[in-house]
Formats: structure tokens, C-alpha cells, sequence
């Protein structure tokens, strides 16, 4: 199975999932090295010790790890069990038991937008609307579907135009959306979706890609936070803001249980309020910025529905190099070139390596998240993120963790456009030209 690369996106666009996976530019070949690449916000850490300002860090999945997420009975193969024809060039998405199709071919003004059930043997139609011309946001939010300009209700009710007038599309971060323009910000909540929540100013620039990124958000158990710029996060429910009055040239990133900023050789720890908790020394900056390697540029993340590491997991690992508790480790090849059809990439399960390779031979390392079955007998690469309230994974591909080998859908070698994992044990795939889903359920 294997997924065509994902366009490069910009805030929510309509590609599904998550941010685009920044591809890595293949470094000239020296001699054979494999770096590990340093997961989530310790890898953003890294970089901002070496080089004074951090990439991208990753959100914490909003799932429980002991939640399955793809079945093991994967590792058997997979048989179809449903098609359905829908229009060419139809966009695509699902959240559990609903898919919805927009087509946008058939007219500049108006887009069709058609929902249905995929919970029983075969795909029933359940209603189809005129909506909007798409304007690049087609998802998810809450409870409220987002197409053409308008929400709508799952069943397929209007309930407004979008109440957001920006120059850029609002960041949506689970059932919050907000937007930024010349200075200030405005919060909506997707369980009152045409009110407004909250209206804050904010001082400097405002970041918008820095809001959308993964890692500069903080999800707890009673707020949820993201950063509109280096060092002011906002409260996604009422719009109060903190200021961590860093020096110019530093970021903060978000952990499980707080925040966290680094200095040449000093590592602040923030609560999740923006306090000051804990200050301690980097001891040996060399080793870690070895450890990272050319991966700086990627987006990292090995393990979708792990947690975001913890103030002591990553004290511990920038104090004594300490990654034992990662089920799943990634690591780089520098002296392998993709444009040689070779994966720069070894996933590491139980002491079992994987190259992920496609069926095809055919490498895409965009993302380097990966999902794994309860029983860590199959992992999968995925594009999607846990910033978003849809329940479905964007796959790139799967494979078996006994003998690394790619697990095909059906007996298609072929790329689909999308791969959709819409339950544990239930996988769509849609194919733009002509127009088709198909659906595979796990084993032979």
C-alpha cells in the first residue's frame, strides 16, 4: 500500500490530516551514518540550542496509548469488501461512521456536497446539499462540518456562512478555531460556532504558521494553548494571554505538562500557565546536536497516539542522552540518497528494522509518524495530526514489524491518491481519476 505524496499545504487546506511533511534536501553521500532522529519537541529543543530558534515539534495525539488505533490482524493482509463511484476530482474526508464527497467540477458558484453512512456491508447515501465554491477549507470541526464558505450540521443542516473574516483561514486546534489579523485575535468555539468566544489584541507580529504548527500548541486537562508568536501563547477558551518575555531569537514549545525554552546551554522549564518551574544545565550540547544529524528539517514524530514528552523525560534525555522509553525509533541514513530509490529512513520496532518501502519499491519519507497496533506487530506511517477533531488517519503506509515487509490493499500495487484508516480494522482508499472508493477490511 502507498499513498501519493500530499501536496504542500498552507494552514488548513484541504489536504487532509496534518502539515505537509517537510522533505529533507539528500545531504552529498559521505560515509555511511544513522542518526537517530530525536522525537517531538526534544528535537526542537535541540535546535534551539544549536541553532538559537527551533523548527517543529509535535503536538501529543490527543488519544490514549492504550486505545487501538490500527488493528494487528492487518499483518494477515487485506481483502476489499465495498466500492462506490463517486464524481472525478471529488475531495474526500470521513470522521467514524460518516464520509463526505465535495464536488467542485461542475460549477464555479456552487459545490455538491454528499455525506454517507459507512458503517454496514456496503456505503448508503445519507443526504447531498449545494454548498459554497471551495475555498480551501473542507474538514472537520467539532461536531460541524466546514465546506464552501459554510457550517453545516453532520446531518446535513445549514447553520451559517463561516463567521471569520481574515486575510488567512482560522487555525483550528480540536473544537476551537481562531484567527489573527493587524493585531488582533478572535475565538470561536465549534460548540457555538456563529458566536464569538473571545477577542484578544496581541503585541509584535502574529505567526501563523507557527499557530498551526504542531508543538506550539499545549492540550491539558483544563486548558488548551496556542502560540501566535515566540513567546505569547493564547488560551484557546477565553482568550487570556502569556507572555514568556523571552530574549529575541527564542521560542517556547509545548510538553505534556508545560513549556519549555533553551538557551545555549540552560534549559527553562515553564508550568502550563507560563511559570517558571525548573532550570537546568545541558551538559553536552555536541553529542546532541550529532545525535539530530540532517533531520532538522523534517517533520518528527514516531509515534502518533504516544504522549508528548514529559518535563523529566526530557530532562532526562538532555541530561544523560536517555530515549529507552520510546516504543518506536527512527533514524536516518545521511549517505542514502531518495533520488537513488533508496529510503533514508530505518524504523526500529522491538529490535526489528523496517525500511519503509512501499510495495512498488517506491520510498516517501514526508512524515516520519508512525502508528502501531496494540501488539506492535504492525506500524504504520502517517501524515495526520492530533490537532484536528476528525477521528480518521491519513496513511502513507504499512507494513508487517515480523519481516518489515510492505502490506498491500487487495492486490493493488498501485498509488492511491488517498488512504484513509477510518477505524482500526477499516481502510478507504479513494482514487481521484475516475473517482472510485474502495474499501478493505484486514485479513486475506
Amino acid at each position: 500500500m502507498s499513498a501519493a505524496t500530499p501536496p504542500p499545504q498552507a494552514g488548513n487546506a484541504y489536504v487532509p490530516g496534518t502539515p505537509y511533511g517537510y522533505i529533507v534536501a539528500p545531504p552529498p553521500p559521505p560515509k555511511r551514518r544513522r542518526r537517530p532522529l530525536i522525537i517531538g519537541a526534544v528535537a526542537a529543543v535541540i535546535l534551539l540550542v544549536c541553532a538559537g530558534v527551533g523548527t517543529f515539534a509535535v503536538l501529543r495525539a490527543l488519544h490514549s496509548s492504550s486505545q487501538q488505533i490500527i488493528s494487528s490482524r492487518w499483518a494477515d493482509g487485506a481483502h476489499e469488501v465495498w466500492t462506490l463511484d463517486v464524481e472525478a476530482d471529488s475531495q474526500v474526508i470521513a470522521n467514524g461512521n460518516q464520509l463526505l464527497t465535495l464536488d467542485t467540477g461542475s460549477s464555479d458558484d456552487v459545490s455538491r456536497l454528499t455525506a454517507y453512512d459507512i458503517s454496514g456491508k456496503t456505503p448508503t447515501r445519507s443526504w447531498s446539499t449545494d454548498v459554497g465554491p471551495q475555498n480551501n477549507v473542507f474538514m472537520y470541526w467539532g461536531d460541524v462540518i466546514i465546506a464552501g464558505g459554510q457550517l453545516l450540521t453532520t446531518s446535513g443542516e445549514l447553520i451559517s456562512d463561516v463567521p471569520w473574516e481574515s486575510p488567512t483561514p482560522p487555525v483550528i486546534v480540536g473544537t476551537y478555531a481562531f484567527t489573527c489579523a493587524y493585531g488582533t485575535c478572535t475565538g470561536w468555539s465549534s460548540a457555538n460556532p456563529t458566536s464569538e468566544l473571545w477577542q484578544t489584541r496581541i503585541e509584535d507580529y502574529y505567526n501563523y504558521v507557527m499557530a498551526w504548527t504542531l508543538g506550539f500548541v499545549y492540550v491539558g486537562e483544563d486548558a488548551t494553548y496556542a502560540l501566535v508568536n515566540d513567546d505569547t501563547a493564547i488560551d484557546l477558551a477565553s482568550g487570556e494571554t502569556i507572555d514568556f518575555d523571552l530574549e529575541a531569537g527564542h521560542l517556547v514549545l509545548s510538553l505534556a505538562d508545560g513549556w519549555i525554552t533553551a538557551t545555549d546551554n540552560e534549559v527553562t522549564i515553564f508550568s502550563p500557565d507560563g511559570e517558571p518551574v525548573d532550570v537546568f544545565e545541558i551538559t553536552d550540547p555536541e553529542r546532541l546536536e550529532d545525535s539530530l544529524g540532517p533531520a532538522k528539517e523534517l517533520a518528527l514524530s514516531p509515534l502518533y497516539q504516544s504522549p508528548r514528552p514529559t518535563a523529566e523525560q526530557i530532562k532526562l534525555f538532555l541530561t544523560e542522552g536517555d530515549l529507552s522509553g520510546q516504543k518506536i525509533q527512527v533514524e536516518y541514513d545521511d549517505s542514502v540518497s531518495p533520488y537513488d530509490d533508496e529510503c533514508p529512513l530505518i524504523i526500529t520496532v522491538n529490535e526489528a528494522e523496517i525500511v519503509p518501502a512501499g510495495a512498488d519499491g517506491s520510498c516517501d519519507f514526508t512524515s516520519s509518524r508512525f502508528v502501531l497496533s496494540n501488539d506492535q506487530s504492525v506500524v504504520a506511517m502517517t501524515y495526520s495530526t492530533p490537532l484536528r477533531a476528525s477521528s480518521t488517519l491519513y496513511l502513507v503506509g504499512m507494513w508487517a514489524v515480523s519481516d518489515g515487509s510492505p502490506i498491500t490493499l487487495g492486490n493493488s500495487r498501485a498509488e492511491h491518491d488517498t488512504v484513509m484508516l477510518i477505524n482500526p480494522s477499516l481502510i478507504v482508499t479513494y482514487d481521484e481519476s475516475p473517482g472510485r472508493l474502495t474499501a478493505y477490511a484486514p485479513g486475506s
